[in-house]
């Protein structure tokens, strides 16, 4: 069975930080980063490298995000389906859904 390699990390708004995750967890062969605090330049997250995608920020529509789902892996096909309070991100391959609650 495949595995899914994920990581937590909260990131306190610092540039340097984001770009010292990425370093690492391309290294260390993570799949999935979940984010607290990115860092956000214009109203997004940024420097998460350009070879990561940015499925869910965890904000309204003008609002500073507070929380990102970076995936990492392009074996991993991510779909961001919206609700009123929840948003899923579901993967095919190692696991079917990853629920990721979005609560004022």
């Amino acid at each position: 069975m495949a595995s899914l390699k994920i990581a937590q990390t909260n990131l306190g708004r610092s540039r340097l930080a984001s770009e010292e995750l990425l370093v690492s967890a391309v290294g260390e062969g993570f799949d999935v980063l979940l984010i607290q605090e990115p860092y956000v330049y214009g109203g997004q997250a940024w420097a998460l490298g350009s070879f990561s995608r940015v499925v869910i920020t965890g904000q309204k529509r003008d609002e500073t995000p507070w929380a990102t789902v970076v995936v990492l892996s392009p074996s991993i096909t991510a779909t961001h389906l919206a609700a009123v309070l929840v948003s899923s991100l579901c993967l095919r391959g190692a696991v079917r859904c990853l629920w990721v609650c979005a609560c004022d």
